[in-house]
C-alpha cells in the first residue's frame, strides 16, 4: 500500500462537494432514486445488456487495456445514456469484495453539514439482486478514527444518490460484495488533507489486521458527478455561462 494519505487525500479531493447525529437506523438503506438508477434485478440485466450492444467496440478496447482487477476506480454517476459503456467497463473490473465508496454529499447543505466525512451504520442496503451487506471495516475504520474528523449521519446516507448508483453493477459482477459508503460534504483543501492522512492509516490498519490485500480484497471506488453544462433541461436554469455555439 504505497503513499496511502496521498491516494487518501485524492480520494476526498475527488468527491468534495457542496454542502446532530442521529441515531443509528435499524432497518435497511433504501433506495433513494428509482427513476434515474436500476434498482431492480430485470432492470439491471436489461440496462448492462443494452449497454453491451450498443458499445461492443468501446467495452473490447476497455478489456484489451485495462488491468485484471482495480485498486482505484473513479467512475461518474449519471443517466445510462451519458455515462453508458463507462459503467460496466470501470465496475467490472472491481474484483474486491469489500469496496470503500467514496460518493459526493449532494443535500449536506441541508443538514448543515460540513468539514467530516459522512458514515452510516444501516446493518443492509437495497441491492437488485438482494440485500447488500456493509463490510465489517466500516466499523472498524470508524473506531480508528478520532472524532472530530468523521460523523454518522443516515438521513444525509439516505439523501443521496451517488453511492447507490454504483451498487447495481457492483452486485452484477459480484454477488458478494461488500461496502463501506462514505460520503465527502464540503470542506477546505486543508481540511481534507486533515482528514486524509488517519482516514488512510485506519484504512491500511484494517487490512492489516485481517491481512487483506488492496485490489483482491480491498477496493476504492470514487463516484463523482459528471459535468453539468448546457441551457436546456435544467429546470429553467442556465448552466452554459460561457455558451453553446
Amino acid at each position: 500500500m504505497k503513499q496511502p494519505v496521498f491516494i487518501v487525500a485524492f480520494v476526498i479531493a475527488t468527491t468534495s462537494c457542496n454542502l446532530h447525529q442521529p441515531k443509528p437506523m435499524a432497518q435497511e438503506r433504501p433506495c433513494k432514486d428509482t427513476v434515474g438508477f436500476a434498482h431492480l434485478s430485470w432492470q439491471t440485466d436489461s440496462v448492462i445488456n443494452r449497454i453491451e450492444k450498443a458499445y461492443p467496440v468501446e467495452l473490447k478496447k476497455a478489456e484489451k487495456h485495462s488491468a485484471t482487477f482495480w485498486r482505484l476506480a473513479i467512475c461518474p454517476h449519471d443517466d445510462y445514456t451519458y455515462v453508458g459503456w463507462l459503467y460496466p467497463a470501470l465496475l467490472k473490473k472491481i474484483k474486491a469484495k469489500t469496496v470503500i465508496i467514496f460518493g459526493v454529499a449532494h443535500k449536506a447543505r441541508q443538514f448543515n453539514l460540513a468539514d467530516k466525512i459522512v458514515f452510516d451504520r444501516y446493518p443492509t442496503w437495497h441491492g437488485p439482486y438482494g440485500k447488500i451487506y456493509p463490510s465489517p471495516l466500516r466499523e472498524e475504520i470508524m473506531s480508528a478514527l478520532p472524532s472530530d474528523l468523521y460523523l454518522v449521519h443516515e438521513s444525509l446516507q439516505t439523501a443521496e444518490h451517488s453511492v447507490e448508483s454504483m451498487l447495481p453493477f457492483l452486485q452484477h459482477y459480484n454477488a458478494e460484495v461488500q461496502i463501506v459508503s462514505i460520503l465527502v460534504p464540503y470542506m477546505s483543501f486543508q481540511r481534507m488533507g486533515e482528514i486524509a492522512g488517519p482516514l488512510a492509516q485506519a484504512i491500511k490498519g484494517a487490512m492489516q489486521k485481517h491481512n487483506l490485500s488492496w485490489g483482491k480484497d480491498v477496493a476504492l471506488l470514487l463516484t463523482t458527478d459528471a459535468v453539468h453544462y448546457g441551457d436546456e433541461e435544467w429546470g429553467g436554469k442556465n448552466y452554459a455561462p460561457y455558451g453553446t455555439d
